[in-house]
């Protein structure tokens, strides 16, 4: 009994009792009132209490109630109903217990200013009630954030980050709300890294992007790389800028620049990685003297001197048969055959044409040909999102579910699609392992910029150390009240009260208490478990449970491509299969 009556001791969150004692009582009462008359009208009492008497009818029954035989009878039955909500009362108290949600109870929180921590179906209404009062009760719903949770169809362009280390189940996240957008027809894009994705879909269903890939569409760069600005981006992917060579690089990306503009005018927007590789590695004299065509071109970084090429020509264009040899001939090899019709374009996607589901591919295996793939891509989608031609459309949904972020490598003017590209339609759901990948990937500055674009986090489990203390400090702290057992024998109080900050979520509870964790009995039964995570960005730190959301397997989830193990030899190569 004085343990039931001792406060609560520390900051751990623990079961209120309030409801289940509420419950119980209810039970009690109610059971009490139900089983009275029940009993009585099930079993009515006798006449007289010899041997043979008959039941007292139930019209007449009021009219014995003097009797003390009756009266007894009652007694007994009232002792009866007693005990059967007493039993019922207990057992309602037990179930309400164990359902009550864990709270912070018996912690007080001073400030009202500071954020708080809910948990389980407090967190749910808690979370809900957050997002009417930003958005209105009244506002047209979107997707399910959470079981209990729905965003605001507004509320899906604030940005999702989701973090998790590896087997934390962020990924189970991500699926759930692509499956919704799916379901809904949104164009979606999804990145698959570990082949979990690419397997999940039919042939039919997807266009799979990926070079590497033998099921690959093949990216229509014509369709999409329109004007000099963007025939800069593909020179930029292609011919990366290092460190003490910049002049080469700058130059080699022009004279990139104007080779691609005179071979889209010569084919007329209908040009391919093969023949854009083939212009590249022409000699020095011919590409000068297509570009020297161009107005304002890069040919004056071509001139020749009295003994044939200069040393400053030959430096700009080892540079650019460099970036050609590395970037542009492994994707004339992968995507010379494909047919038109598996050609994906992101102008076209972008306006509702072509499948609406696309699935990018990459692998760190072939990194640096997927990250040119990814980025262009991605790129692309960017600036077509941000293209003053692509009218507002309120009932557009562009969705971008980005599993291992980090692996995309720098994705150009991403930040600006984060921030602007909500009017558009675009929704951008992404996952890290630790938010240490961002500066990684993007530099210290515009990593943190890319970072607080995602308005909505999500933390699964993480790995101890640094990310789980970086994690730590970006959810807040709060100041807390609270007991403590008394220690000190100058003190005659059996418990003192201690005042101090804490951290909303502790490194602890961010390695420990999150993740995915067994709700049944079958480990290998996904429905048998659940994912603990922690939403955060709105305030406040909402606590729930996800099911895990599983997609069956439909296709291997990676075929490798077969012009990276066949053999590239002259007059047998792709113009000779073309013809």
């Amino acid at each position: 009994m004085s343990a039931f009556l001792q406060p609560h001791l520390g900051t751990a969150p623990r079961r209120s009792l309030a409801p289940s004692v509420k419950t119980a009582l209810l039970a009690m009462t109610v059971i009490t009132v139900a089983a009275m008359p029940v009993l009585t009208v099930l079993a009515l009492p006798f006449t007289d209490p010899s041997d043979g008497a008959y039941r007292i009818p139930l019209r007449q029954f009021p009219a014995y109630l003097d009797y003390p035989w009756v009266e007894l009878s009652m007694q007994r039955r009232a002792g009866l109903a007693l005990l059967c909500a007493l039993a019922g009362g207990l057992v309602a108290g037990f179930l309400a217990h164990r359902n009550t949600p864990l709270s912070d109870c018996g912690v007080m929180q001073p400030h009202a200013d500071e954020p708080r921590h809910y948990r389980d179906e407090d967190a749910a209404r808690m979370l809900t009630g957050r997002l009417r009062g930003i958005y209105g009760a009244t506002s047209k719903m979107g997707l399910w954030l959470a079981p209990g949770v729905r965003l605001p169809r507004e509320a899906e362009g604030l940005g999702l980050l989701v973090v998790g280390d590896k087997g934390s189940g962020k990924s189970n996240i991500l699926r759930a709300l692509a499956s919704q957008a799916m379901a809904r027809g949104d164009q979606v894009l999804l990145h698959c890294v570990k082949g979990d994705v690419a397997q999940s879909f039919d042939r039919e269903e997807t266009a799979l992007i990926g070079a590497h890939h033998a099921e690959g569409w093949a990216w229509d760069a014509a369709a999409d790389l329109v004007g000099d600005a963007a025939y800069m981006d593909l020179a930029a992917a292609v011919i990366p800028m290092s460190e003490g060579g910049a002049f080469w690089a700058q130059s080699a990306r022009a004279v990139f620049v104007d080779v691609l503009h005179d071979l889209a005018a010569e084919h007329e927007g209908r040009w391919t990685f093969l023949d854009l590789f083939e212009r590249l590695l022409d000699e020095p004299e011919a590409i000068r003297a297509r570009v020297a065509r161009l107005d304002l071109s890069a040919s004056p970084l071509l001139g020749q001197g009295e003994d044939g090429i200069g040393n400053t020509t030959f430096g700009v264009m080892a540079t650019l048969w460099s970036g050609a040899l590395a970037g542009i001939r492994p994707l004339a090899l992968a995507w010379a055959n494909t047919p038109r019709e598996r050609r994906f374009s992101v102008r076209r996607w972008l306006r509702g044409q072509g499948p609406r589901t696309v699935v990018l591919q990459t692998t760190s295996e072939y990194e640096v040909l997927s990250s040119l793939v990814s980025t262009t891509v991605l790129g692309r989608v960017v600036v077509g999102i941000s293209d003053p031609s692509l009218p507002v459309d309120p009932q557009r949904r562009v969705t971008l579910v980005l599993d291992e972020f980090a692996a995309l490598g720098r994705i150009p003017r991403i930040e600006t699609a984060l921030a602007l590209g909500r009017e558009k339609g675009l929704v951008v759901s992404a996952a890290v392992q630790s938010l240490a990948q961002l500066p990684v990937v993007y530099g210290a500055e515009q990593g943190q910029v890319v970072q607080d674009l995602f308005r909505l986090r999500i933390f699964s489990a993480l790995a101890t150390g640094a990310s789980a203390e970086r994690a730590e400090a970006l959810i807040g702290r709060r100041t807390l009240v609270w007991h403590e057992r008394n220690d000190d024998p100058d003190r005659k109080a059996a418990y003192r009260t201690l005042r101090g900050e804490r951290p909303l979520l502790s490194t602890t509870a961010l390695t420990r208490d999150l993740g995915v964790r067994l709700n049944g009995t079958d480990p290998e039964d996904p429905t048998h478990k659940c994912l603990r995570a922690a939403i955060t960005g709105l305030g406040d730190v909402y606590e729930l449970d996800w099911p895990l959301t599983v997609w069956p397997k439909k296709r291997e989830g990676y075929v490798a491509a077969r012009w990276l193990t066949a053999p590239r030899k002259a007059g047998h190569g792709v113009r000779a299969a073309q013809a």
